[in-house]
């Protein structure tokens, strides 16, 4: 209910430290405040400027994945520790959707508009875009240790040494 989610926020805003387990939230309520964070940056963790290439990699009919992380080679540094962090978390819940009833494909139809926050142009095109848009997140869950484990830059560099 968004009066916990509030209670959390101001929680939060005057202890960065709270420690989630000693509150009496349900966990949906953390998960939204989860979200209103990161929907309140300045930029999505995956910056605007990467989101047309990230459309084009998705809808590639070959080499998909590799595609796909060429474009995520270009996230800042700290997005992408932000970013392998955050997927961690969403992999550890997904691995326990016995409990947590929540699988990789419902954390990619729930968070991909927060990492991603697109501005569509009209209906057609949000309708349109909205399943890429799902499989990326899906597809960047399902393959993070590849998506997202350092750069073709560092991995080159690293093979020099």
């Amino acid at each position: 209910n968004q009066s916990q989610v509030a209670q959390l926020e101001q929680k939060f805003v005057e202890n960065h430290a709270l420690d989630f387990r000693t509150l009496d939230l349900p966990v949906n309520a953390v998960a939204t405040a989860l979200k209103n964070f990161f929907s309140a940056l300045a930029e999505p963790v995956i910056p605007y400027a990467l989101y047309n290439d990230l459309i084009a990699a998705t809808g590639a009919e070959e080499h998909k994945l590799g595609a796909i992380r060429r474009v995520l080679d270009r996230l800042p540094a700290e997005n992408r520790q932000v970013l392998r962090y955050l997927i961690g978390h969403m992999r550890h819940v997904a691995d326990n959707a016995h409990l947590t009833a929540m699988d990789l494909r419902n954390l990619a139809k729930c968070w991909w508009p927060t990492l991603l926050r697109p501005h569509f142009d009209s209906f057609e095109s949000m309708a349109g875009l909205t399943p890429r848009l799902e499989e990326f997140a899906q597809l960047l869950l399902q393959n993070s240790d590849l998506l997202l484990s350092g750069s073709v830059v560092e991995q080159r560099s690293g093979d020099r040494k």
